[in-house]
C-alpha cells in the first residue's frame, strides 16, 4: 500500500513520503531546497514528480540521493528527489505556496502534501547591490529605434569582489530578433587605489513589433566571501576578570549566495515612414551594399549559367528573400535557386551581415539574353530614407545547340506508313499512345458475398480480445497525453491556432495571423517560434512533413506578411485581403497538421 499524506494506491510494498522545504524562509535573492523522499522497496520505480506551473515560483531539477541503511538485519531504502525553488524576483514580502506536485501511479494523479514559504525584505536589492562590491547594469544604444533597426544591448557586471559559481540568468527580448556576440569582454580599471572588474555580454537586437516593448532584467547568482563574527573563548589570564563578560570577536570569511538584479529597459520602437518605392517583401533597415557575379558569359543553349547576388552590412539580412523573377525573365531562363547562405560578421559594437544568393539560368532560346535585375529596396535610419539597391545589368550569349535541330516529335497514328526519307531529313521520335484505358469488371463485382463459415466465425472470436487489448492502449495513451502538459501542448497546438485565427476577423492590422503561425510551429515542433523567419519556417515544415511545396507555402504566406510588418506604409487592400489570408492560414495549418510525422 502506497501511503501518501492520505492517499493510497495499490502497490507490491509500502512507500512512504515526505517533503521538506529548506529554508522555510528567505528572499526573493534566495534559492531554496526542496525534497521529496520516498522510503521503500520499491522507491527507486518512481518517476520523479510533476510540479505544475506558477507565476510567482520555478522549480528546477537538482538531481536525486539514495540512502540504505540496515536495522536488525532488515534493510530500509530511502531515494530522494531534490529540487530548487527560485521565487519571482516581484514577489511582495509575504507567506506563498509552492507549486502543487503529484506522482503519476497506474494513470492516476497522486499529490503531494502542500508546501509554504516565508518571503521575507530582499536585503539585497539594487539599491544596495554597491554595498556589496557588485554591481549589474543593462543598456541599450538607441531606446527608440525603428523597427528592424539594429541595437546594441550590453549587459554589464562591475565588481571589486572576487564571485564564485557566477551565472547569469538566459536573456529575455519580448518583440526582438538577437544575436548574440560570440565573445564576452572583460576589462579592469583601477579607480585611485582600488582596481575593478567589468565583464560585458553584447548582443545586437533588431525589433520586430512596434510600440513601447520592455526587456526584463537579468538576474546573476554568486556566492560571495563575507565577514562573519566568531566569538573567542575567554581567557582570565590575559584577559582579566573582564574577559568573562567583555568577549573578543575575530572576524572569517564564508561563502554566501547573492542574487543581484539588473534594471528593466523600455523601448519605444516606430514604424518606418510612407514607402515611396515599389518593393515586395521585407525591408532591411540599416546600411547594405550589394553585388552581383556571373561566373561565364558565353554558354551553349541547354547549359546553365551561375548568377550571384550578394548583400552586405548591418541590417538584418536574416529574414530577407530577393524579389521574383519578371514575365520577361521567365520567357528567357529556367531558374534553380539554391539555399541562400548567411555569415554574420564583428565589427566592434556592431553585427554586421553578409547574405549570398546563388542560381542556376539555363537560356531557353539563343542570341543575347539580358539577365535578371534584382532591385533591393532598404531603409536607412539615419538618413530617414528609402535606397533602391540595384545589381549590374549584364547579357549572356547563348549559342544554339546542334543537336536539338536534329529530331522532330510527332505523334502517332493508327495505320503505319512507310515513307521514303531523303538522307537530309531530321529523325522522327514517334510518340506512342497517350494514356491508359480503364479496366473495366464483369458482373462478378455485383454478386452478393458468400454468408460468413465457421472458420470465419471462430477468427473472428479470437480477434475480439485482442482489439479489446488495443483499444486499452489507446485509452491509456491518451491518458498518458493528458498527463503530460508539453506533449498536451504540442498535439493540441492546431486547436488553439484555429481559435486565435477566429478572433482575428476585426480590423485591418495583418501582423497577428503571422504572429498565430509562428507560434503554431514553435508549439507543434518544440521550437522557438517567435523568432521564426519565412525561410526557416519553411524549411522546419519541409523536413517535418516531407512536403517541400507545403514548406514552399509556408515561405510564400509568411513573406507576405512579412510585407505587410515590416514594409512601412504599402498596406492598402490591408482590410478587404485580411479575410482571404486567413483562409490560407487555417488551409495551411490543417495540411501541416495532416502530413506532420507523428
Amino acid at each position: 500500500m502506497l501511503l501518501l499524506f492520505g492517499a493510497t494506491i495499490t502497490a507490491h510494498a509500502e512507500v512512504e513520503v515526505s517533503v521538506s522545504v529548506r529554508p522555510e524562509s528567505g528572499t526573493v535573492n534566495e534559492q531554496f531546497r526542496l525534497e521529496v523522499t520516498l522510503r521503500g522497496e520499491q522507491a527507486k520505480e518512481f518517476e520523479p514528480p510533476i510540479f505544475e506551473e506558477n507565476s510567482d515560483f520555478e522549480i528546477f531539477s537538482a538531481g536525486t540521493a539514495s540512502n540504505i541503511s540496515i536495522v536488525n538485519g532488515r534493510s530500509n531504502t530511502a531515494f530522494s528527489h531534490v529540487f530548487t525553488v527560485q521565487p519571482n524576483s516581484k514577489l511582495e514580502p509575504g507567506r506563498y505556496s509552492l507549486p502543487r506536485g503529484y506522482f503519476v501511479r497506474n494513470g492516476k494523479k497522486v499529490f503531494l502534501k502542500d508546501q509554504e514559504i516565508t518571503i521575507v525584505k530582499d536585503d539585497s536589492a539594487p539599491a544596495k547591490q554597491k554595498e556589496l562590491g557588485v554591481d549589474v547594469v543593462q543598456t541599450l544604444n538607441n531606446t527608440a529605434p525603428y523597427v528592424g533597426e539594429q541595437v546594441l544591448y550590453e549587459f554589464k557586471i562591475v565588481t571589486n569582489r572576487r564571485l564564485y559559481n557566477a551565472a547569469v540568468s538566459e536573456p529575455s527580448f519580448p518583440g526582438f530578433w538577437h544575436e548574440p556576440f560570440e565573445k564576452n569582454d572583460e576589462t579592469h580599471r583601477t579607480y585611485g587605489q582600488q582596481s575593478s572588474t567589468i565583464y560585458t555580454i553584447r548582443a545586437a537586437l533588431f525589433a520586430f513589433d512596434t510600440g513601447e516593448l520592455r526587456i526584463p532584467g537579468r538576474i546573476l547568482t554568486a556566492e560571495l566571501p563575507v565577514q562573519r563574527k566568531r566569538t573567542r573563548l575567554p581567557d582570565p589570564w590575559r584577559d582579566g576578570w573582564g574577559g568573562f563578560f567583555d568577549f573578543d570577536l575575530d572576524t572569517g570569511l564564508q561563502l554566501t549566495k547573492r542574487k543581484f538584479t539588473a534594471n528593466d529597459l523600455t523601448v519605444e520602437v516606430k514604424q518606418l515612414p510612407e514607402n515611396p518605392l515599389k518593393s515586395s517583401g521585407y525591408v532591411p533597415v540599416g546600411k547594405v551594399q550589394i553585388a552581383s557575379a556571373l561566373d561565364k558569359s558565353t554558354v551553349t543553349q541547354g547549359s546553365s549559367v551561375t548568377l550571384t547576388v550578394e548583400l552586405y552590412g548591418d541590417a538584418n539580412l536574416r529574414p530577407y528573400e530577393l524579389p521574383p523573377l519578371g514575365e520577361a525573365d521567365k520567357k528567357n531562363f529556367r531558374v534553380y535557386l539554391d539555399k541562400p547562405d548567411l555569415k554574420t560578421f564583428y565589427e566592434g559594437t556592431t553585427v554586421k551581415f553578409k547574405k549570398r544568393f546563388s542560381m542556376a539560368l539555363v537560356p531557353l532560346k539563343a542570341g543575347e539574353l539580358p539577365l535578371p535585375v534584382f532591385t533591393v529596396v532598404t531603409f536607412d535610419p539615419q538618413a530617414q530614407e528609402y535606397r533602391a539597391l540595384q545589381t549590374s545589368t549584364r547579357s549572356v550569349s547563348v549559342l544554339p545547340d546542334k543537336l536539338a535541330d536534329q529530331l522532330v516529335v510527332s505523334r502517332g497514328v493508327d495505320t503505319p506508313t512507310t515513307l521514303e526519307r531523303p538522307e537530309e531529313e531530321k529523325d522522327t521520335v514517334v510518340l506512342l499512345g497517350e494514356d491508359l484505358l480503364p479496366q473495366h469488371v464483369g458482373p462478378e463485382l455485383y454478386r452478393r458475398a458468400p454468408r460468413i463459415n465457421t472458420l470465419t466465425f471462430f477468427f473472428l472470436l479470437f480477434l475480439l480480445p485482442l482489439v479489446s487489448l488495443l483499444l486499452r492502449f489507446i485509452a491509456g495513451h491518451h491518458l498518458q497525453l493528458r498527463l503530460n502538459p508539453h506533449l498536451l501542448a504540442e498535439r493540441s497546438a492546431l486547436i488553439r491556432a484555429s481559435s486565435s485565427l477566429d478572433g482575428l476577423t476585426d480590423g485591418a492590422d495583418l501582423t497577428p495571423i503571422m504572429g498565430v503561425i509562428t507560434r503554431y510551429l514553435g508549439e507543434r515542433f518544440r521550437r522557438h517560434g517567435e523568432s521564426l523567419t519565412s525561410i526557416e519556417a519553411a524549411t522546419l515544415v519541409s523536413e517535418k512533413t516531407n512536403d517541400s511545396g507545403l514548406g514552399d507555402r509556408t515561405r510564400e504566406l509568411l513573406a507576405k506578411l512579412e510585407r505587410y510588418r515590416y514594409g512601412g506604409g504599402s498596406r492598402s487592400g490591408a482590410e478587404a485581403e485580411k479575410e482571404s489570408l486567413l483562409e490560407q492560414a487555417r488551409v495551411l495549418l490543417r495540411e501541416i497538421e495532416k502530413k506532420t510525422k507523428r
